[in-house]
């Protein structure tokens, strides 16, 4: 076959297998709602360059160039979800294309290899998914494979003109300015070329190749601590420090199937995963060279990971071009030899790739779970249905860019709290959110409540608490759970409002710490409303200290005792000591304000009674003990 006949062969079938890659992405691509990171994304790249540059690194954490892009884009396209994902969708096909030359490169003059590693990422489920994602991560992929090629080609020549390093190193700042991220593939590539410096002939142009990757690095060092120290007051993590094995498992599983696996299937997709890897050691040259940058890279991000506490399947992705090459790869030497029952097996091998990838495709576009947060239909149903004389408070506040992006006339919309970047250095707890719902609900009737991420930002329930407390109902009015991801509630006032105390009241309250210390104190309940003789129901204000990592178990109860003067038992009530979502699951450092009902009979003449609280778990009673006089009046 000669050359001429082999590249019009290749152009034929590229031209088709991309035409497949565009479509695939095209399907329902604005059928779906902007989900958080889009929807702010949006947000920030809808003003002006002067503005994202900053608010990218001092907001986001990042850097500005996909923004920038964006910015331009909409300019033309239009600020729709189908015409912000089409950005995506493009740079999506482009790496398909640059795969198929990277697989050629590492197995030259391969046509096999090059249209199997177009095939398989294009329909390759992580590749789809965030080339469908109006984020920064489809062009960061896509400068990040083509700095492996530009690197490949580099190296494949000691002698290699200074002109090509340059554009590596150009090219990899792009990538760096598409994501911060990129950083772990730079990292990768930093050590590859250490090592191929020392295994080759050292001369000027090699030395030219160290100097060149030192500069690129204190570029992205310089430019990452200017982020590191303009985003001081960004916050950190609950989790804490994360377990590196189980963050590298979880690294390779996620360049299986997007978003986090189940935990079942998480062992088994990394197994998978590293199987299909280890063939590309085995051949050689390029290919153990792309294998190292795979390899390092996603340890790096794991190393990383596992010490900040977060994890995302979107960090893997960067790696999934690249792995998906050595599968290729990898399937397409199995014919070296000519054998036909070797040809056999590489047939199959790509078919089960093909198969396996467009089920997989299948599932992203059909099963719920895959499915983006509907703040779409969440805002036009409260756009629908909310009267005038109601707030819209968003739980946690960082969703209101994507809520306005849906509803960008909407009036009386308070984000709680109100903080358009994750800040868990503002989490709500009674002090933060008092003030801010006597704000939002002066002269109100109702709420409307969109909880979001509501366990990072209000990880004890202190807004839906109040808020019973505001409309005396155990029970929001309403509950709709209709909308995907999102818990969205209606509160309707029994009266008029009237202010909540902007601190914690003081609290009468005797608290005994003696008995089995288990992470739990106490600072005294208090009664904000005495209730009068036949109402049936009495209110109680209790505030906890949870210590952080106390594992505490999310359903410790507590029994709360109603004394008469005599010391005989009026009425008891056993429930959750947190009542709307449990004991925080996350360090909370914050006082835990529960309001409990108790149920009193009819009969209970007034007078002052006393209240004993006494939180307690399956393993027996806790302390501390609160006592606290309760009054019923006449």
């Amino acid at each position: 076959m000669t050359r001429k006949y082999r590249f019009s062969q290749l152009s034929s079938a590229a031209f088709v297998v991309l035409l497949v890659a565009f479509s695939i992405r095209m399907y329902g691509l604005g059928d779906q709602s902007l989900w958080y990171d889009e929807g702010y994304t949006v947000f920030v790249a809808a003003h002006s360059p002067l503005f994202i540059i900053p608010r990218v690194a001092q907001g986001d954490l990042n850097t500005p160039l996909h923004y920038l892009m964006l910015h331009y884009w909409m300019i033309g396209a239009g600020a729709s979800e189908f015409a912000g994902r089409m950005l995506s969708v493009f740079f999506g096909v482009l790496t398909v294309a640059v795969a198929g030359t990277l697989a050629r490169m590492i197995r030259p003059a391969s046509v096999r290899a090059s249209l199997i590693a177009m095939l398989m990422l294009a329909v390759w489920p992580v590749s789809v998914a965030f080339s469908r994602e109006l984020r920064m991560y489809s062009v960061c992929i896509f400068l990040d494979v083509l700095a492996t090629v530009v690197l490949l080609r580099c190296m494949r020549n000691p002698g290699a003109h200074n002109q090509k390093w340059l554009a590596w190193a150009v090219v990899t700042l792009l990538a760096f300015g598409a994501s911060v991220v990129s950083v772990f593939v730079f990292a990768a590539q930093a050590v590859c070329i250490m090592i191929w410096w020392f295994m080759t002939k050292r001369t000027a142009r090699t030395h030219h190749a160290i100097t060149v990757t030192f500069v690129t690095g204190i570029g992205i060092v310089a430019w990452a601590t200017l982020i590191f120290l303009s985003g001081a007051g960004y916050g950190g993590t609950y989790t804490g420090r994360l377990l590196f094995p189980v963050v590298l498992l979880e690294s390779m599983a996620a360049m299986m199937l997007p978003h986090l696996s189940p935990d079942p299937l998480v062992a088994p997709l990394a197994v998978v995963c590293i199987l299909g890897l280890i063939p590309a050691l085995w051949i050689g040259g390029k290919s153990r060279q792309l294998a190292l940058i795979t390899g390092m890279g996603i340890v790096f991000m794991a190393v990383f990971c596992s010490i900040t506490g977060k994890f995302s399947w979107r960090y893997a992705s960067l790696f999934v071009p690249h792995a998906v090459i050595l599968f290729a790869v990898s399937i397409s030497s199995m014919g070296r030899k000519g054998s036909v029952m070797i040809q056999r097996a590489q047939v199959v091998s790509v078919s089960i790739a093909l198969i396996t990838g467009l089920a997989g495709v299948y599932v992203l576009y059909t099963n719920e779970a895959y499915a983006n947060d509907d703040f779409r239909g969440a805002a036009a149903y409260i756009r629908a249905h909310a009267q005038p004389d109601e707030s819209v408070l968003l739980v946690a506040g960082h969703l209101a860019p994507v809520y306005e992006y849906y509803a960008p006339d909407a009036a009386n919309v308070y984000p709680l709290p109100p903080d358009i970047d994750i800040n868990i250095a503002h989490i709500l707890d009674y002090d933060r959110a008092a003030p801010l719902l006597n704000k939002a609900l002066a002269d109100r009737t109702g709420a409307w409540v969109l909880l979001w991420q509501d366990d990072v930002m209000d990880p004890a329930g202190i807004v839906p608490t109040l808020l019973r407390r505001i409309s005396h109902k155990l029970q929001p009015d309403t509950v709709i759970t209709q909308f995907h991801g999102v818990r969205l509630e209606h509160y309707i006032f029994d009266q008029t409002y009237s202010p909540l105390p902007e601190a914690i009241p003081p609290l009468q309250s005797t608290v005994n710490r003696d008995g089995r210390q288990a992470g739990l104190d106490g600072m005294g309940c208090g009664q904000l409303r005495a209730p009068r003789v036949g109402e049936r129901m009495i209110e109680v204000d209790c505030f906890w200290l949870v210590k952080p990592d106390s594992g505490l178990p999310y359903d410790t109860k507590v029994s709360l005792r109603l004394y008469a003067q005599n010391n005989a038992l009026v009425t008891q009530n056993d429930v959750m000591l947190a009542p709307v979502k449990g004991v925080p699951f996350v360090p909370y450092s914050k006082p835990l304000t529960s309001i409990y009902y108790l149920n009193i009979p009819a009969d209970v003449p007034a007078g002052t009674y006393t209240l004993q609280a006494i939180p307690y778990t399956g393993d027996g009673e806790l302390s501390p003990r609160m006592s606290t006089p309760l009054i019923i009046l006449p």
